[in-house]
């Protein structure tokens, strides 16, 4: 076998760190980020906490009624079918 194919062990080491050593960034992750902040969250206050909530209330039951509705029509329900409704 020739010479130069007889590596040994520590040498074949050596030959694959210095390979590597040419697949690694010239710079850090952290200095590609923005120098720049992103902007401050705004906190909601505690009336706009409870519209909000109020809000997906009444988001959630209104799409809850429409779910309501299209399983009775698709079970065959009689579609003069009225869903009472106490809040309204």
């Amino acid at each position: 076998m020739h010479k130069l194919l007889k590596v040994s062990g520590p040498g074949i080491a050596l030959l694959g760190v210095s390979l590597l050593v040419g697949c690694t960034p010239k710079t850090t992750v952290l200095s590609r980020l923005p120098e720049t902040s992103p902007p401050a969250i705004r906190t909601l206050t505690p009336d706009e906490q409870l519209h909000r909530a109020d809000q997906i209330d009444r988001d959630a039951l209104s799409d809850q009624k429409q779910a309501i509705r299209r399983e009775q029509l698709r079970r065959g329900a009689n579609t003069r079918t009225v869903i009472i409704d106490h809040d309204e």
